[in-house]
């Protein structure tokens, strides 16, 4: 096999990896709950200057909060997909971000 069909079938390959792992959608608002619940409990409850109640409080409530958001996130994003890659933009009030979503992964832009 010649250099030229060697470098078509590889990237024959690689192209055909990211458009089956393209992510979708539900992936991304997983990974947005996920993203959330994991700042909820490592940052948000572990401030020191929260008073020991709210910490308490915020412990109990950081498993639901995420689930509250799967819902705002999904209404409140868009989806492009190329295919090979998806953008995400979501928008909650002055909240905006932008996320690429490739190979199975997300990258925020």
């Amino acid at each position: 096999m010649n250099y030229r069909a060697t470098a078509i079938a590889i990237s024959s390959l690689l192209l055909s990896f990211l458009a089956v792992t393209n992510p979708d959608k539900e992936d991304y608002v997983l990974r947005i709950k996920e993203q959330s619940q994991k700042t909820i409990q490592d940052e948000i409850c572990q401030q020191e200057h929260l008073l020991l109640e709210l910490q308490k409080a915020c412990k109990m409530l950081s498993p639901i909060l995420p689930t509250l958001t799967k819902p705002i996130v999904y209404h409140c994003s868009c989806r492009q997909t190329y295919i090979l890659f998806s953008t995400y933009t979501t928008e909650v009030g002055n909240f905006k971000t932008r996320t690429i979503g490739i190979g199975g992964q997300f990258f925020e832009l």
